[in-house]
């Protein structure tokens, strides 16, 4: 890691101001939010039950005491983390173990309590701050960059939500921080020690969320157009590291092959459904503007179309401002970083809800 540089001195109280308040709002009321439906499942993977075992022993015709329902959202002592990576992937092979077994370990030890089990993503989520401070030192070799982005993932509405949720997505940003700067210092270095530890942290990736899949295909992009699509060393090494982590992840998507039905089945609640732009749309522009401000009003008030517009207009002029004054090695990583995840969801989305639609209204025509 590079070595820490303190912000200007006019910008220091501000930015303590801000890591102050970034601490707090990921422990604030953490066991007071409302504990929901993904949370519910989190729970049960991490028990070391099933749906088809709390489906049976719930849902009797009968009336139930509370602690019926309790059983399936603590440890099991007679389950073990094996347990756990069965209930994963016969119920919910498309969220890889690495977080639960990291959860698991935790409430094993601090117990099982809704705090306790949300507590290892708001750590997690302050891990993310200096991996931002190293990531922006990394590429942009700048003090004061760093800073600032440090000072915005801190308080970001979207960072602090996840921060404060049983699931794994405080670890995705946090292994997608840390990927990007080993591939980083792989490029630079090109030595064997550096790109063994990116494979690792890639596999480690893959096995945190298939998120990172698109990740790892951003950067495979990335070094082939900075050496322009020709076999050299640097793209010889990226594309044996990647294929590595492929085949050490392979494991897990040989699960997600086996049970690929169930996948279907979680995506069912989109079967059938119109694809109406204008909600996709915004739905996709509130996703994204919430990194920078959550307004809590309801998604149609008015408000809700214009600010995703604003930040839009402020996204557009930010990537102009980063291409005429940065190096393309700079620039062009960031815009692939940023459209790959954003792709990956967005596309299905598009081509799931186009095609239904198209073959709804042929049939019922």
């Amino acid at each position: 890691m590079p070595r820490l540089s303190l912000p200007p001195l006019w910008l220091r109280p501000l930015i303590i101001v801000v890591l102050i308040l970034g601490i707090f709002f990921r422990f604030v009321n953490i066991d007071r939010k409302v504990f929901w439906h993904d949370e519910v499942h989190t729970a049960l993977w991490i028990s070391g039950y099933n749906i088809s075992q709390a489906r049976a022993q719930i849902f009797t015709g009968q009336v139930i005491d509370i602690s019926a329902i309790q059983k399936f959202q603590t440890i099991n002592p007679d389950k073990n983390i094996i347990s756990t990576i069965v209930s994963l992937a016969t119920n919910d092979p498309h969220h890889p173990p690495f977080y639960y077994l990291l959860t698991r370990v935790w409430v094993q030890v601090f117990g099982d309590s809704v705090t306790s089990l949300r507590v290892p993503s708001a750590i997690i989520s302050l891990c993310v701050l200096p991996l931002a401070y190293w990531f922006c030192r990394e590429l942009f070799h700048s003090s004061l960059v760093a800073w600032l982005a440090v000072s915005f993932f801190a308080v970001s509405p979207f960072q602090i939500l996840y921060a404060q949720e049983a699931r794994e997505y405080s670890l995705l940003m946090f292994m997608t921080l840390l990927v990007n700067i080993i591939f980083l210092i792989a490029l630079r270095r090109q030595n064997f020690s550096s790109w063994a530890i990116y494979t690792i942290s890639l596999t480690t990736s893959y096995y945190t969320s298939i998120f990172s899949i698109p990740i790892a295909l951003g950067q495979g992009v990335y070094t082939l157009i900075q050496n322009k699509f020709k076999p050299n060393q640097i793209t010889i090494n990226h594309g044996i590291t990647g294929l590595i982590s492929i085949v050490l992840f392979s494991p897990w998507l040989g699960v997600m092959i086996k049970y690929r039905d169930v996948i279907d089945k979680a995506n069912a609640w989109r079967d059938g459904k119109p694809f109406i732009w204008q909600e996709m749309v915004q739905i996709w522009g509130l996703n994204i503007s919430t990194n920078v401000a959550d307004i809590f009003l309801d998604i149609n008030h008015i408000s809700n179309y214009i600010f995703p517009l604003a930040f839009a207009g402020l996204l557009a002029y930010a990537i102009y401002f980063l291409i005429k004054t940065t190096e393309q090695k700079v620039w062009l990583i960031l815009i692939i970083l940023l459209l790959s995840p954003v792709i990956y969801p967005i596309v299905p989305d598009i081509f799931m809800g186009t095609v239904v639609s198209s073959v709804s209204r042929y049939f019922i025509a």
